[in-house]
């Protein structure tokens, strides 16, 4: 279903994602922000609400009869099994061609970030399928600032194609290393924001061959996708941060560029050292190694109750 760029536009309105969206040293910058829905939705996940469970079960029910699977009392099926997600490439150029400056990407280029997306989500059983990859020549959406410019409702409204459990991938040129995307939960229960499901991310973050460029952007942007908070969300609080046991909390992104500092304690008074080598967090892609096990759970779970699921 698709929305008019008016409505979209109001509906975004009540539903910031962030201030802006610099370029930042070390690693690069999200502007996905956690609303406090999205917080309650977690919190209430970690403490296995029965509303939040009943939406689990019915998200369940609808991936294993969507899977084929048989239904098991423990629900375990649903819990492990494969999920793919069909995935379409939406490269934005300031002018035809296939000129770097203009943001157009090589089909090699998509082709290695779809591969990383697979190896980075392998541990949550999860993979994706590109289904197509659309050029579109637009001056005023590949030169756009976020959200200053308010590109997301014309752009997404226009080229988002299929429904909930469809990923689309927007690249914009002049965003240099920069990322935002929709949590699953902002969807509603009609499907109303579908159209502005989706993440949008700079040109410049597909992988090139070094440790700097792995491609890792995009891995954490879909993590939002999935429903993943970044790993430093609330600060030093034990209670909240992040609501995944596994993650140590951190007091705040590190932006650092000087290396992989291994003893890195923000939040001394809490277990763990910060969690610079996880993809919810802004550390340099070098750093990085995946997400843990309480990530992939949760990610799941989350896909489950939102997206196979409704509100």
């Amino acid at each position: 279903m698709l929305l008019s760029s008016r409505i979209v536009t109001a509906l975004l309105a009540a539903m910031p994602l962030a201030a802006a969206l610099p370029q930042q040293p070390g690693g690069d910058y999200c502007g996905t922000t956690a609303s406090e829905d999205a917080l309650e939705v977690h919190a209430k996940m970690l403490a296995e609400e029965a509303s939040i469970m009943e939406k689990l079960e019915t998200g369940k029910a609808n991936f294993m009869e969507a899977a084929g699977l048989e239904a098991r009392a423990s629900g375990n099926a649903a819990g492990a099994a494969a999920m793919n997600f069909n995935t379409y490439v939406h490269i934005i150029q300031s002018a035809s061609g296939t000129s770097a400056s203009s943001g157009y990407i090589s089909k090699q280029k998509i082709d290695a970030q779809i591969r990383v997306l697979n190896q980075e989500y392998a541990l949550a059983n999860v993979s994706f399928t590109h289904v197509n990859t659309s050029y579109v020549v637009n001056s005023k959406w590949a030169n756009a600032q976020y959200p200053g410019d308010n590109i997301e409702s014309e752009m997404k409204s226009r080229l988002h194609i299929g429904g909930r459990l469809d990923l689309n991938l927007y690249y914009i040129p002049s965003w240099d290393g920069s990322g935002v995307c929709r949590f699953p939960n902002w969807i509603g229960p009609d499907d109303e924001n579908l159209a502005i499901d989706g993440c949008m991310s700079a040109s410049n973050s597909f992988p090139d061959g070094s440790s700097s460029r792995r491609g890792f952007l995009t891995v954490h942007e879909v993590g939002h996708w999935m429903g993943l908070l970044h790993t430093f969300q609330g600060g030093c609080n034990e209670r909240g941060g992040d609501y995944v046991a596994d993650t140590p909390a951190e007091e705040g992104p590190n932006w650092s560029s000087a290396g992989c500092p291994a003893d890195l304690d923000t939040c001394p008074g809490l277990p763990g050292l910060d969690p610079i080598e996880n993809h919810m967090d802004y550390s340099h892609e070098s750093c990085k190694t995946g997400f843990t096990a309480g990530q992939a759970k949760r990610l799941r779970e989350m896909v489950l109750a939102y997206r196979y699921a409704r509100n």
